[in-house]
């Protein structure tokens, strides 16, 4: 079934892909069929529409658009996300360069000269150049080095940007080139940008507001579970009909003075009647604040997202490895797996015992569990060192029966993920996403 879902998906990719191939073909062929500088123009224009066209499937990769989300994973979109989002840059720049670079070689001007032609006379070309220039220092904050030294807040709101810079390159788009004067491909143009537009509009921004409008979330109390970490329980209007599987995330935004800031968190409950909890550990942005959250704070939960969950695995035994803060959608995976009476093996790595979160609930469930501990000191009983090749095999020698899901810290997956697949279990049996932005 998701291979078909993927198959289709594809093919409208590509298909619209050949409809923009096939119109500037047809629209530029003298151009393809003259003087270099005149060649340069047609490839200026179709790199102007191929860059338009990875815009909206930016919208697409974003847009938090559920049955498109559940075919690909949250982790292949944001891949997918960050590479044409790299990729695009070339196309924006080669757009403007390459229609300089031509009509001044055709009029015998300077390329400064052809530049402040087009900005000057040509309808829009400032507009666009403007939304150029935002796009272009957009995807200078978003490389790795760069990023890293952003808190989330200033880099999410950076991204807002990015609508702005769309908007201005609109109407350029189809007043010049391939569009200019043909209304069968204006209208197309116009259809593809509002169905992509309008279904990123409804997911992104919409659907969150009518659930926020028909269930009421609000904040019930919030819960210290240890040094760093809080609960939140968010109650309202027949929760119980709010949907969502264990393992997914949502993206929460609360509506009070200092928190006007949105943020992904994994359910750390299963589902049930009376409320939906998030488990947020202070990470150095607003969520050092999270316990001052008043309580009746109304809450936009966007969501539920993501594909770490039991529909995923083919298996009836489980091997969950977690790590400090990594434990909050296993939680609920587990709670929800309990009731099914299923076979399942806990890891549980953290620096301390004080950093050990739901350790009173998890006592409950009278299922294996093994944590580890980086830091020896106070150990006690419990295993130190990190979660590695050697205590996988020691403490769940059946691991290769096992789906294993996977939750933590970035580099910690990678490492874990390294250490199974050189143990010799297969990719498809490996579970995990990551939430890094």
């Amino acid at each position: 079934m998701l291979s078909m879902k993927k198959s289709v998906l594809y093919s409208i990719f590509l298909l619209n892909l050949g409809f923009i191939i096939w119109f500037w073909l047809g629209s530029s062929r003298a151009f393809l069929e003259g003087t270099g500088y005149m060649q340069l123009i047609a490839w200026g224009r179709v790199v102007g529409l191929v860059a338009e066209y990875a815009v909206l499937l930016q919208l697409i990769l974003i847009g938090r658009i559920s049955w498109i989300e559940q075919v690909f994973g949250h982790d292949r979109m944001n891949r997918m996300h960050r590479f044409v989002g790299y990729s695009v840059i070339f196309f924006l720049l080669a757009h403007p360069t390459l229609l300089i670079v031509g009509y001044a070689g055709i009029s015998g001007v300077s390329f400064l000269g052809q530049t402040m032609d087009f900005l000057v006379h040509k309808d829009d070309v400032l507009k666009a150049a403007v939304g150029l220039c935002i796009f272009a220092f957009v995807i200078a904050v978003s490389v790795p080095v760069v990023r890293k030294r952003l808190r989330y807040e200033t880099w999410y709101f950076t991204h807002l940007l990015l609508y702005l810079a769309i908007l201005l390159a609109f109407d350029h788009q189809v007043k010049f080139g391939d569009f200019e004067g043909n209304t069968t491909r204006i209208a197309y143009w116009y259809a593809l940008n509002f169905a992509v537009f309008g279904a990123f509009g409804a997911y992104r921004f919409l659907r969150p507001v009518w659930r926020m409008y028909r269930h009421r979330f609000r904040v019930d109390r919030v819960v210290q579970e240890t040094h760093d970490v809080w609960s939140i329980y968010i109650s309202g209007r027949d929760i119980g009909a709010f949907m969502f599987q264990p393992g997914q995330f949502a993206n929460l935004t609360f509506l009070t003075r200092g928190f006007w800031f949105t943020h992904p968190f994994s359910f750390s409950v299963a589902p049930n009647s009376e409320y939906i909890r998030f488990s947020v550990k202070a990470s150095g942005d607003f969520t050092d604040k999270i316990a001052l959250i008043p309580v009746g704070t109304y809450v936009i939960v966007d969501g539920p997202l993501g594909i770490f969950t039991e529909a995923s695995a083919v298996r009836g035994k489980f091997l969950f490895i977690a790590g400090g803060i990594g434990i909050t959608p296993i939680r609920a995976l587990t709670e929800s797996l309990l009731r099914e009476h299923r076979d399942m093996v806990l890891l549980y790595g953290n620096k301390t015992a004080e950093d050990i979160v739901f350790a009173r609930e998890f006592a409950d469930y009278h299922m294996p569990m093994h944590v580890v501990l980086s830091q020896t000191a106070g150990a006690g009983a419990y295993e130190t060192g990190h979660i590695d090749k050697e205590k996988i095999q020691r403490l769940v020698p059946d691991f290769k029966d096992r789906e294993v899901f996977l939750c933590g810290p970035v580099g910690m997956m990678d490492t874990v993920v390294y250490a199974l697949r050189e143990l010799g279990l297969p990719s498809s049996q490996i579970h995990f996403e990551k939430f890094s932005y």
